[in-house]
């Protein structure tokens, strides 16, 4: 195979060189915008409890966790003043008659006065989003335009998990662009150095950006298919940067030794032969070593994988097809502004400093092998310290507004109602919520929750029914179904209901 792929590089070089580089700019150009296209976070175990709890409670309730979390405020007023309560009126309608919004929960509402600060001069709102991940964020900009639209001069400022997830993706776009322009000088400045030729230098370069470009384009056709998480980029181009400089820089540098003594084809057969078997060899195994993140239950592991593979596959083809073709097509202008080299034979090459290092390596295999293991050691020392916890927005810089309202809501003499969490209870069989036995396992699971430490208000259909209860047991005892109060539809599903526990921990709390 690999001397089909020498000779057809060789006799075709042209055609390949400039084929290839149609198909990276057709690439490039649908690959373009493949930030908007791939999920956010990806952190959730697949058919795991947490991921079929907000499955249930959207289907069942039509709303899940808070998305957004809003907040307003207007300086020198208090949070319930006249003015600021014709704002919050405004803003909430505003937001109600959206389609979008699923629910809005604010100072207005049963909730009150724990969503007012401390200091009095700030409200919070808490929406939830209808649809799919993809549907809320298409949803954020407009979602934010009316509650800007409706405060006038009161300030809003948003934060939330549908916040870091639409401002991870547009800075992951942003930073993926800002890392290829640094990056790719800087390594080019490295391979000139190395090298010495410039057109040397640029080959390794070729091939990262022929490699970055088709998988950008593959990803964004996945992203069709399946979830792909946005972090994938970042895979995408760490990899196929690092791995198209490592793999050229054998090509190229066997392919100038080669030179010396042959043809370019010839020197073309035996690059390939040779230095591509190694390449090809230890990018197969990456490729298969990342594959085995899809055995772990996690979308985010699972688009690393995918991702990972696939940037290897693609720079495997560009090194081993491609750039042979380059070679060839430039010959001995690959020396360009340098003269052909006419000294780089086998045997002096030996006497170079790798050379040199390389055997005094082997001359010493257990001295340097216990004192290189003594040296990772020392490095990795800190990661038994390490401490874990999902990213939330204190990834992001402090001067960003969704880190602003994250730090607010952590900080305890900002408000009472800092994390909310949401479990949703269902009972087996076919019985109605609202008979006696079924009542009575709310209400153990209601007093259990406020029994647990960093839990401070249980919402759920006790607290709303609150004196109300005694209708819902009567109605259990006699047989036939109540009418429930305005507004319990949320809370109530038949066999189901739902409980919102708000609880004051720090966002990396261990879980209880």
């Amino acid at each position: 195979m690999l001397v089909a792929i020498a000779r057809a590089s060789a006799r075709h070089a042209k055609k390949l060189v400039l084929c290839a580089l149609a198909l990276a700019i057709a690439a490039a150009i649908y690959g373009s915008g493949v930030a908007r296209a791939l999920a956010p976070g990806g952190f959730e175990v697949r058919g795991g409890e947490a991921q079929w709890v907000a499955a249930e409670v959207e289907r069942r309730f039509g709303h899940g966790t808070p998305d957004l979390v809003a907040l307003v405020w207007m300086e020198g007023v208090a949070a319930d003043a006249p003015p600021m309560h014709a704002v919050l009126t405004a803003v909430e309608s505003a937001l109600r008659a959206e389609p979008a919004i699923a629910t809005v929960d604010g100072p207005l509402g049963p909730a009150g006065a724990a969503l007012l600060s401390k200091d009095g001069n700030t409200a919070m709102l808490a929406l939830s989003l209808r649809g799919t991940a993809s549907a809320k964020e298409q949803a954020f900009d407009r979602v934010v335009e009316v509650m800007n639209d409706a405060a006038g001069t009161a300030r809003v400022e948003v934060g939330g998990p549908l916040a870091v997830a639409v401002v991870g993706q547009h800075t992951a776009e942003h930073d993926l662009v800002r890392a290829e322009l640094v990056a790719f000088p800087l390594v080019g400045l490295l391979l000139l150095a190395f090298f010495g030729g410039r057109i040397a230098t640029l080959l390794p370069l070729a091939v990262g950006g022929l490699a970055i470009a088709f998988a950008t384009a593959v990803l964004r056709g996945l992203a069709e298919l399946a979830t792909i998480s946005v972090f994938a980029l970042n895979i995408v181009t760490l990899l196929g940067l690092g791995l198209a400089i490592d793999y050229s820089l054998f090509m190229v540098q066997r392919f100038r030794e080669e030179l010396v003594f042959g043809s370019v084809p010839e020197a073309v057969m035996r690059t390939v032969t040779s230095a591509g078997k190694t390449m090809l060899f230890s990018g197969v195994a990456v490729a298969v070593s990342l594959l085995a993140l899809l055995v772990f239950p996690i979308a985010l592991l699972h688009s690393i994988a995918i991702a990972g593979a696939l940037i290897v596959v693609l720079t495997i083809v560009a090194a081993l097809v491609v750039l042979p073709a380059m070679l060839a097509w430039l010959g001995h202008r690959v020396e360009w502004p340098r003269r052909p080299s006419t000294h780089l034979g086998r045997t002096d090459q030996l006497e170079r400093g790798w050379g040199r290092l390389a055997t005094w390596v082997m001359r010493r295999p257990g001295l340097v092998m216990f004192g290189t293991a003594a040296m990772l050691l020392l490095v990795g020392a800190p990661a038994l310290r390490l401490q874990t916890a999902l990213s939330d927005a204190r990834i992001f810089p402090s001067d960003f507004e969704v880190r602003k309202v994250h730090e607010r809501l952590e900080d305890p003499s900002g408000f009472d109602a800092r994390g909310t969490v949401q479990y949703l209870v269902v009972l087996e069989g076919e019985q109605p919520i609202w008979q006696l036995e079924q009542l009575g396992h709310v209400y153990d699971t209601h007093s259990a929750l406020l029994a647990v430490p960093g839990v401070k208000h249980v919402d759920d259909l006790v607290t709303a029914l609150g004196q109300d209860v005694r209708f819902m047991v009567a109605g259990g005892l006699l047989g036939y179904a109540p009418s429930l109060p305005a507004g319990l539809e949320q809370l109530v599903d038949d066999d189901a209901t739902l409980l919102r526990v708000t609880a004051q921990a720090p966002a990396d709390a261990p879980a209880r």
